[in-house]
């Protein structure tokens, strides 16, 4: 399973969710969705995330579409195995 880029960042730098939707001026709610893959942040948001992360905005980029590719997959193959 692909890690969230943003979770694992956040994680490893010891700040919490609310700490971060706090520093990109956002709510809880969202970053959650952002972190579980509900959601994916707009170019804006990423921009945002990458200055208070500290990351290269383009591997943060690569990262969240590796994630989401990877829930895509996973959510077809449940439904595959559930149709057979």
């Amino acid at each position: 399973m692909q890690a969230n880029p943003i979770k694992q960042r956040r994680s490893e730098l010891g700040v919490s969710s609310v700490e971060l939707a706090a520093l990109c001026d956002v709510s809880a709610a969202l970053v959650n969705c952002w972190e579980v893959g509900r959601s994916m942040p707009s170019d804006g948001h990423v921009d945002e995330l990458s200055d208070v992360l500290k990351l290269d905005p383009a591997r943060l980029r690569v990262g969240l579409r590796a994630f989401r590719k990877d829930i895509v997959q996973r959510a077809q193959s449940k439904i595959v195995m559930a149709t057979t």
